[in-house]
């Protein structure tokens, strides 16, 4: 009953930023941060608020997106069960929504394969504020090819090196992943 709560508020505050007045739209911004707020408290039933804090994170007005990422930050406990919703997130066209996802993505440090291998093809993302977050992202995430790109991301060749299947993972970075990635995946 509390999660439905929690989703209509998500949900009025969601049209509200829609709404012809700035001054509704930002008072909107600021019920999703005070809904995190009093959602950390309430464990794993929080987490449900996500996928709309993650959609929150593209909104065109920089104060609704600010607010949606405190709001992201204060959740703690994540449910497994939205990660294919937050995982399809890195897809958007928006790079807020990206950032936001990969954000949360790294809160939740078990993750499918493929959920790291998409995060990992962010790291060539033409926006640094995507980059930067699938990076720190990847340094939470429980696994020795997250742990590969985190460290060779951040330069930080010789734990890289030393990462279990360190080789293949250079291989195969050296394939596809931008120039500057493929120039320090060679140093490994």
């Amino acid at each position: 009953e509390e999660t439905l709560q929690i989703e209509g508020a998500f949900n009025y505050a969601q049209e509200a930023l829609d709404h012809p007045s700035e001054g509704i739209r930002i008072a909107a911004s600021r019920v999703f941060e005070r809904l995190a707020a009093v959602s950390s408290i309430m464990g794993d039933r929080a987490g449900q608020a996500l996928p709309y804090l993650v959609e929150a994170a593209g909104h065109p007005l920089a104060g609704v997106r600010e607010a949606s990422l405190r709001a992201i930050d204060k959740i703690t406990s994540i449910p497994t069960d939205i990660q294919p919703r937050i995982a399809s997130f890195l897809k958007s066209k928006d790079k807020h929504v990206r950032a936001a996802a990969a954000i949360v993505l790294g809160k939740m440090a078990n993750l499918p394969t493929p959920v790291v291998h998409d995060l990992i093809a962010l790291l060539g993302d033409p926006a640094k504020e995507v980059r930067e977050a699938v990076a720190k992202s990847l340094k939470n995430i429980n696994s020795s090819e997250a742990k590969f790109y985190f460290y060779l991301y951040t330069g930080d060749f010789e734990r890289a090196s030393r990462v279990e299947n360190a080789p293949a993972y250079a291989t195969e970075a050296l394939h596809h992943l931008n120039d500057d990635m493929r120039a320090s995946a060679a140093q490994v």
